[in-house]
């Protein structure tokens, strides 16, 4: 083309231009030469200028092919792109842009008017005012909102752009960013929201639902299992009391169902918190095994509670809800246990991998000696209403809720839940938990054995062990007796080398020779007495007067708390004498009587009224009674009351309601406080937050034992204070 272009040139003398490639070495480079023909001494003579524009051509190139791939992409997306001339106010919509609203090529204003009249006019004054934000802003933004499309219904967009050029004064004058259609996605969140809402509603029914048939089915059981308490009590034939304790039996049943249920309902709706308080957890196991003795000893069976050494006696974490897990699974070993025995224990092992900071990690065990647990059933257990024995000839009863709530109490504390068990071989459940140990621990003050010889007589070994831990951290010298025959041998062996017993721990209950006809036997070969402790599993009155007759004053019943066993020795052994000293009481001038506590009794229910008057008299209590909040307001204005039993749900006027409204008035006469108890069916802990909002000084649940209920009123009722005799008669 070079050639051509040349000869045609100089056969016109015009002037000559040209673009094209040469090589140069190994280099093709663009080239572009301007020539013009001059006449020099009748000659033509061709004068021009070569420049290398081959940089120029790339760029050129890279342009054309950058356009070109801006093109495509903005006709193959579909994602709205807009390129905004600030100065100008002209937008660039490509083909998405336009799609996205409805409209046909060339139907859009390109003008900047065009989006913000399709603006949604609820959204208009918003996305002005934070578009032109980030007009000031170097960085990206997004926005949402919804947008006009022809057909005069809303899209919902999501706006992210960026400034891309700025003048010389810093202004800026070009926007380039994408629009996306996002419509789909509300949608979807608007769906989810709304099942979310109504997922809510419906727990929201169900908690509801819960606690009102909690209150219906607690309200009459009070009056039943508060009635059956107080027959219980009186005078019966043999007959009649059978039957009284059959029914005693039904409702607690009844009772320890309603409770699971509520519990397993609250965990699966999450509404279940725990507390972090500190606690003694010696002193939590041994209530929970006081709780379940009575059940344990009615079949024979012994409990034992073991804690090993290096087990802090503080550690914090919610007492409550452990004392719940513990009672449920003493509860499932009582009942699958015939024969032998339960055995709690607890001990520190070794923190995981990776442990979080100032925790200490305690495995409990819980076994017993039952019927054992089936291999194919062990993974099911711990589902809810399932039983390992799942026959219809099923003896034990019960709803299966039992160790669900274990499992899920255990969890929610950090801890987990394991089982081994062998049918005919009974079951040991072992959970490890993670607890803070506590630094508000108040440890027990332990008397000095030192020196102390004690001789543990006791055919179990579990419990010898127990007694032996708790020796040794009083520093005695201890000595073990698995029957009575080899005790008296050691007895008699101590007495002959002058090394006699200070102490001996004595069981009742042996084969081939008991713990009294141990004492007989001693007291026969004419020995002097030694300060002996009987211990039995059986509370009998038999016992408590052959412990009279043979002159023994220390009797412990098991299982045995700590601190009873250590007030007990230093009885036995005097090492607290100011104990047995004589005491010297002032005579006061006329004799006193505490002044009967004025009550107020606010409940519907005639039967629960009867109930806690009932469970009321002899004491010294005056109570009245109210049938609603409006009537108890009314006789709160009239007389002066110590404390006030507050029913929650009432006609006219319910118990919160009528809470508030006193305290109002305590607080605009400046009327001294009135203790309010909620005596209430309603047990979730929701429940409990409600009473306290109101005013309520304490939440107590439904059904209530008469030993609970005179422990509120001398809690919670304001100090009754003494008066004369003289000064009762002149009233």
């Amino acid at each position: 083309g070079f050639v051509q272009d040349i000869a045609q040139a100089n056969t016109l003398l015009g002037h000559f231009s040209w673009t094209g490639r040469i090589r140069r070495g190994n280099e093709i480079r663009w080239i572009h030469i301007e020539s013009s023909p001059t006449m020099e001494d009748d000659a033509i003579v061709w004068n021009g200028v070569q420049s290398d524009i081959t940089d120029r051509r790339q760029a050129e190139e890279s342009l054309r092919l950058s356009e070109r791939r801006f093109q495509l992409v903005m006709e193959a997306t579909h994602d709205g792109i807009w390129d905004w001339n600030i100065a100008s106010g002209h937008v660039y919509y490509s083909p998405g842009y336009v799609a996205m609203l409805e409209y046909e090529q060339g139907e859009l204003p390109a003008h900047v008017s065009t989006w913000i009249n399709g603006l949604h006019p609820d959204e208009r004054e918003r996305v002005v005012t934070e578009a032109e934000k980030c007009l000031r802003d170097p960085g990206h933004y997004q926005l949402e909102f919804r947008m006009r499309t022809k057909a005069e219904d809303y899209r919902w967009i999501v706006s992210r752009g960026k400034v891309v050029e700025w003048n010389a004064e810093g202004t800026p004058v070009r926007a380039l960013g994408t629009h996306v259609d996002i419509t789909d996605r509300k949608a979807i969140e608007v769906a989810l929201q709304q099942a979310k809402e109504a997922a809510e509603a419906a727990n929201r029914a169900k908690s509801d639902f819960l606690a009102n048939m909690s209150h219906e089915i607690r309200t009459p059981m009070n009056a039943i299992l508060g009635m059956a308490d107080l027959l219980w009590e009186s005078e019966l034939q043999p007959e009649q009391r059978e039957f009284v304790q059959v029914f005693r039996a039904a409702g607690e049943n009844l009772l320890g169902i309603i409770n699971d249920v509520l519990d397993l309902s609250k965990i699966e709706a999450g509404q279940l918190t725990l507390e972090t308080i500190p606690f003694d957890l010696a002193g939590e196991l041994e209530v929970v095994c006081d709780i379940m003795a009575m059940r344990a000893r009615s079949k024979g069976l012994q409990i034992v509670c073991h804690i090993a050494p290096g087990v802090p006696d503080g550690i914090e974490g919610d007492p409550t809800r452990l004392r719940q897990v513990f009672l449920n699974l003493l509860s499932n070993a009582i009942k699958f246990t015939e024969t032998g025995g339960i055995r709690i224990e607890a001990a520190c092992q070794a923190a995981p991998s990776s442990p979080a900071p100032g925790l200490v990690w305690i495995t409990f065990r819980v076994e017993d000696t039952g019927i054992g647990i089936p291999e194919d059933r062990l993974a099911l257990i711990f589902e809810s209403f399932v039983q390992a024995d799942t026959s219809i000839s099923r003896r034990f009863g019960g709803t299966g809720l039992g160790l669900a709530i274990v499992k899920r109490l255990v969890e929610k504390m950090g801890g987990r839940v394991d089982v081994e068990s062998q049918p005919g071989r009974g079951t040991v459940f072992i959970l490890t938990i993670p607890f803070a140990v506590s630094q508000q621990a108040v440890t027990t003050t332990l008397p000095d054995l030192s020196g102390r010889r004690v001789l543990v007589v006791d055919d179990t070994d579990a419990n010898r062990l127990l007694f032996r831990e708790h020796l040794e951290r009083m520093h005695a010298l201890v000595e073990e007796a698995a029957n009575g025959f080899v005790a008296l041998e050691k007895m008699e062996h101590a007495l002959a080398t002058d090394k006699p017993y200070h102490l001996i721990l004595l069981d009742v209950r042996m084969p081939e020779m008991d713990g009294f006809r141990l004492v007989e036997c001693w007291r026969a070969a004419g020995h002097a007495v030694l300060p002996i402790m009987m211990l039995t599993s059986e509370h009998r009155e038999r016992h408590v007067e052959r412990c009279d007759e043979l002159g023994l004053r220390h009797y412990l019943i098991k299982p045995i708390r700590r601190d009873d066993l250590i007030r007990t020795i230093q009885r036995a052994l005097s090492l607290n004498p100011r104990e047995d000293a004589p005491t010297h009481r002032n005579i006061p001038e006329a004799p006193m009587v505490a002044r009967c506590r004025r009550i107020l009794l606010v409940d519907d229910s005639e039967d629960n009224r009867l109930l806690i008057k009932t469970y009321l008299k002899g004491e010294t209590c005056e109570v009245h009674t109210a049938e609603d909040g409006k009537v108890a307001l009314e006789q709160m204005r009239l007389h002066a009351f110590d404390l006030v039993l507050m029913d929650v749900q009432m006609p006219t006027m319910d118990g919160y309601t009528a809470t508030r409204a006193w305290r109002r008035i305590e607080k605009q006469e400046g009327l001294p406080h009135l203790p309010v108890v909620a005596l209430t069916a309603y047990a979730l802990r929701e429940n409990v937050a409600q009473s306290q909002e109101a005013g309520c000084d304490a939440h107590i649940t439904k059904p209530i034992k008469k030993k609970t209920l005179l422990e509120i009123i001398e809690r919670y009722a304001r100090p009754p204070g003494m008066i004369s005799l003289a000064q009762r008669e002149s009233r």
